[in-house]
């Protein structure tokens, strides 16, 4: 997608025919109707947020503008209905919805679906409080091209170690060479256990030797500027590498008895015993403890950094022994979550959980084992 977060992805938009200001941050789901999106300087559309142009209703399709403003924030998988107004400075938090037709007002903080104007202060405010006091970062393009070039290669490099063990019988065998030109099938089937799991070993070490060698970068929470890309090129290939290996061809390792072992002794990640990972988002994968029987379900984003008026923030997130992330949650970055705790699905967690606790919706509701007991026997 245009390579995501980077100014390509603005110039594309741009000339897609959307109304786009400079130092945006666009990481969000890809529009229907560019040209019916205006958004501002400065602002930032976390990962799967969407921006609704459109809806059927009564047999009859509806189109309207979608309106961000300046240095506005719309956090991970939120969605900005057909019709709305985000002024300037508001913020729109993780998993929430803008109601159609709505006028954010400037400065406004927005939660929850339906989304409700929230007064409370929370961890993610004061990160963007302290981006804005470190001031706007203007980027220059030349890091963009250069980080997009190293990403490109990355993909390009991920495609041919697939190829590796074609392109060594082809070399070593002149029978294999001779099979493939001929489409002889009963000739290419003794070829095929050689062929898959020399594809998997190949990509799967390929992955990890770029993996370590880029580091996500530090765990201070201290925001690092995107301008200074050799911190912020790091931590994207770090984290391209494992959505490659989560998503991609190796995607079989994906909950089952390897996944632990290959994430914390190939990748090096502090993913402890018994715990598993399904296709899912680690943000940043480097400050990231997963505590051993732990379980992250499918679509669940954890520890995805926040980028902000040109800067990133990148801090630890720890899941505690036997935590429960149910399907499509969220647990933003810098949070801690205790032993024994439940996140259900598409949920946020708050900052801290503590033990046994569980916690379901995006207002932070916090069940008892009672409830939860209620719940799943009625």
């Amino acid at each position: 997608m245009f390579v995501s977060g980077s100014r390509l992805a603005v110039l594309s938009y741009q000339m897609l025919g959307a109304t786009v200001g400079d130092g945006a941050y666009l990481k969000m789901a890809l529009p229907k109707e560019y040209e019916l999106i205006t958004i501002g300087k400065g602002a930032t559309l976390g990962a799967g947020a969407e921006l609704q142009t459109w809806i059927i209703e009564g047999h009859t399709l509806k189109l309207r503008r979608v309106y961000v403003g300046e240095r506005v924030y719309v956090g991970e998988h939120s969605i900005v209905a057909l019709g709305a107004v985000i002024n300037q400075d508001a913020v729109i938090m993780p998993l929430s919805v803008v109601p159609r037709f709505h006028n954010c007002k400037p400065g406004s903080v927005w939660i929850g679906s339906p989304g409700r104007e929230l007064n409370d202060d929370c961890a993610l405010l004061q990160t963007l409080a302290e981006h804005k006091q470190v001031g706007y970062t203007e980027k220059e393009l030349w890091p963009d091209l250069l980080t997009t070039a190293c990403l490109i290669c990355l993909d390009t490099f991920h495609f041919a170690a697939n190829l590796i063990p074609a392109l060594v019988l082809a070399l070593l065998y002149p029978p294999f060479l001779s099979a493939v030109q001929d489409f002889n099938v009963l000739e290419l089937a003794p070829f095929l256990p050689f062929l898959v799991y020399g594809e998997l070993l190949c990509v799967v070490f390929m992955l990890a030797f770029v993996k370590r060698l880029c580091v996500a970068g530090p765990a201070s929470g201290a925001p690092i500027a995107s301008g200074q890309w050799c911190s912020y090129l790091k931590y994207l290939l770090g984290a391209r590498c494992l959505k490659l290996f989560i998503d991609g061809f190796t995607r079989g390792f994906v909950e089952s008895v390897f996944i632990q072992p290959l994430l914390y002794r190939v990748f090096g990640l502090d993913i402890r015993y018994g715990a598993e990972i399904d296709t899912c988002d680690l943000g940043a994968p480097d400050c990231l403890v997963v505590g051993e029987s732990a379980m992250i379900n499918g679509g669940a984003t954890v520890g995805q950094p926040v980028v902000f008026g040109g800067r990133i923030s990148i801090q630890p997130t720890v899941l505690g022994r036997r935590c429960f992330l149910g399907n499509n949650s969220l647990v933003p970055q810098g949070a801690k979550l205790s032993d024994n705790t439940l996140l259900g699905v598409s949920s946020c967690s708050p900052a801290y959980m503590t033990e046994h606790s569980t916690y379901l919706g995006r207002y932070y509701c916090s069940l008892t084992s009672d409830w939860l007991i209620y719940l799943l026997t009625d």
